[in-house]
C-alpha cells in the first residue's frame, strides 16, 4: 500500500486536499444557513399599518383617517422566544403614550383636517426578572379628512397608470376611482360604470368597447369594486378602474371640456341598464357596431345607480397635438387610494 502511495503521492494529496475543502465548505454552509435562521428570530417590527394600510419605514406620503372616528393601529413583527421575556407595545400619539400587550390600538387622531399627524410604536421586550429592552420603533404619518362617506374619480392616466398632468388629456384615458362607503355583502356582486359628456350637454353617455365578435357587439366598460383598506368602524375603502380606456369624445373633439362620472351598479343589472341606455343598430362597413345612445339626463342615471353612489364630475380638456406626457404613477396602493 505504502508502495502505491510513493507511486501516486501527488495523486493522494489531491484528493486529501479536495475531501478537506469539502468538509469546510459544508461546516462554512451549515454555519451560514444557521446565522439565517437565527436572523428570522430576531425580535423587530416589520411593519405598521394604519387602517390597514401599510406604512413603510421613513414613508412619506401620509394615510388618510376619517377625522373623529377610531383609527385603527397595528403592526406585523417577530415576537421574542419566551424565554427572553414577553413583547410590549407603546403607542404615541399626540403627545400620550398607550401600552399595550398586544400591536394593536383603536383610537381617534387629533388634529386639524388635511394637516399631517405623526404616530409613533415602541416594540419592547420585558424580561422575566422585569426589565424592559426596546427593540424597535416606527412612525407612520396620517393626515385627517373630513368624515363621511365619498366617491370620487381620483385622477385619469394611461394603460400603464400614469396620470396626466393638469387633466389634459388624450381621447382615451383610464379613470382611478376611490370611495369609502359600505355596500351590502360580496364587493364582488358590484361593478363601476363610467358615463362622460360634454360640460353642459346633460347627457351622460355609457361608455361601451366595440366586440364585433361577440354576440352584442359591444361592451360595458365595468370596473370590479375592490376593497383595499377600512376607514374606523363600520366604513370600508374601495378602489376600482378598468381594463380598457374610455373615450374623452371623438377624433375631432380637441379643445372641448368633457365632464367624466363614475358610479356604482348591482352587477346582476348592469345588462338591463344597459338596454335602458344604449340600441345595437348593426355594424359599418368596416365592421365596426353602431350603437345608438338613448338620451338620459344626469339625473336619469342617479336614480339607476346602487343607492345614489354617483361621483361628482371630474372635467378634463381634450388636449390638441402633440398628446400631453403622463407622469408618476397610480396603483392601487397609491390610492388611499
Amino acid at each position: 500500500m505504502f508502495r502505491y502511495l510513493g507511486r501516486h503521492k501527488w495523486g493522494a494529496v489531491f484528493f486529501v486536499l479536495i475531501v478537506l475543502a469539502s468538509i469546510g465548505s459544508a461546516v462554512y454552509f451549515l454555519y451560514r444557513g444557521q446565522e439565517r435562521v437565527q436572523h428570522l428570530y430576531v425580535p423587530k417590527l416589520l411593519m405598521m399599518r394604519v387602517d390597514e394600510v401599510p406604512f413603510p419605514k421613513g414613508g412619506k406620503k401620509p394615510v388618510d383617517v376619517m377625522a373623529g372616528r377610531p383609527v385603527s393601529l397595528t403592526c406585523e413583527n417577530i415576537t421574542p422566544p419566551t424565554d427572553m421575556g414577553r413583547p410590549m407595545y407603546r403607542f404615541h400619539v399626540a403627545g400620550k403614550t398607550y401600552e399595550r400587550s398586544m400591536c394593536k390600538l383603536d383610537i381617534p387622531i387629533p388634529g386639524d383636517l388635511g394637516s399631517t399627524q405623526t404616530v409613533g410604536l415602541d416594540y419592547s421586550v420585558r424580561s422575566p426578572g422585569g426589565l424592559t429592552r426596546e427593540i424597535d420603533h416606527w412612525e407612520s404619518l396620517v393626515r385627517p379628512i373630513p368624515a363621511g362617506t365619498y366617491l370620487r374619480i381620483r385622477n385619469v392616466g394611461t394603460r400603464e397608470g400614469r396620470p396626466f398632468a393638469n387633466l389634459m388629456v388624450p381621447q382615451e384615458v383610464i379613470p382611478y376611482v376611490e370611495g369609502a362607503l359600505k355596500v351590502d355583502g360580496d364587493p364582488k356582486n358590484y361593478l363601476v360604470l363610467f358615463f362622460v359628456q360634454v360640460l353642459g350637454a346633460d347627457m351622460p353617455v355609457l361608455q361601451v368597447s366595440g366586440r364585433p365578435g361577440s354576440v352584442s357587439k359591444f361592451e360595458v366598460i365595468a370596473a370590479p369594486l375592490t376593497r383595499y383598506r377600512r376607514f374606523g368602524t363600520g366604513m370600508d375603502g374601495y378602489a376600482a378602474w378598468p381594463l380598457e380606456p374610455i373615450q374623452a369624445g371623438g377624433p375631432k373633439d380637441q379643445r372641448k371640456i368633457f365632464e367624466i362620472y363614475a358610479g356604482i351598479f348591482e352587477a346582476k343589472k348592469v345588462k338591463a341598464i344597459t338596454d335602458q341606455l344604449l340600441r345595437f343598430e348593426g355594424v359599418t362597413e368596416d365592421g365596426q357596431p353602431r350603437v345608438k345612445v338613448l338620451p338620459k339626463r344626469l339625473e336619469d342615471i342617479k336614480a339607476l345607480v346602487w343607492k345614489g353612489w354617483l361621483s361628482e364630475p371630474l372635467r378634463v380638456v381634450r388636449a390638441a397635438e402633440p398628446l400631453p406626457e403622463p407622469i408618476g404613477s397610480t396603483s392601487a396602493a397609491d390610492l388611499e387610494l
